[in-house]
């Protein structure tokens, strides 16, 4: 399954949950869940140990800083996804112009570049390729970039990303 790296402009610190949750909620009629609480990280070593325990549209307590494991469930699936946030690059940068040339497409490697953070959206080894595409779309819709895939092939932005989970989800039901 391909990781992707959402460009952000988002200026908070660490993954912005509540406002995950508002937009899958209000644009993609899906819901954001985080699935671990400090106390039980410790009880997985290499998850994150800074998520809160609650649904996405009834956090009462500030998003967490740092990274986050969330469970991501639209039409009836769900797929697990750790998400990190990390300062951008110039390497990755040229990465998303390469794809953009690539893709004979304009402008979202200018956006790309203008975008100080990456959202590393990576699934799980049993997560739903639609959803992997939906969820990075989602993000995207928060951090106001576009969506690179991790092997540099596609760079995209909300509306494609959405495009493309859709045609997967309508292939895999047929």
């Amino acid at each position: 399954m391909v990781t992707f790296l959402v460009f952000s402009q988002h200026p908070a610190d660490g993954v912005p949950l509540l406002e995950l949750g508002r937009h899958a909620t209000r644009f993609f009629d899906a819901t954001v869940e985080s699935l671990l609480t400090p106390m039980e990280s410790s009880a997985h070593p290499g998850r994150p140990a800074s998520a809160t325990v609650l649904r996405c549209e009834v956090i009462q307590t500030p998003p967490p800083v740092g990274d986050v494991l969330v469970a991501f469930s639209s039409f009836g699936a769900r797929s697990v996804f750790a998400i990190t946030k990390r300062a951008t690059t110039t390497e990755d940068v040229s990465r998303a112009r390469d794809a953009e040339v690539r893709m004979h497409t304009a402008g979202l490697a200018g956006l790309a570049a203008r975008c100080a953070w990456i959202f590393v959206v990576v699934p799980e080894a049993a997560a739903i390729e639609w959803m992997a595409w939906e969820c990075s779309a989602l993000v995207a819709s928060v951090s106001l970039g576009p969506v690179l895939s991790s092997d540099g092939a596609t760079l995209v932005g909300v509306k494609s990303a959405r495009a493309r989970a859709e045609a997967l989800r309508l292939a895999a039901t047929r």
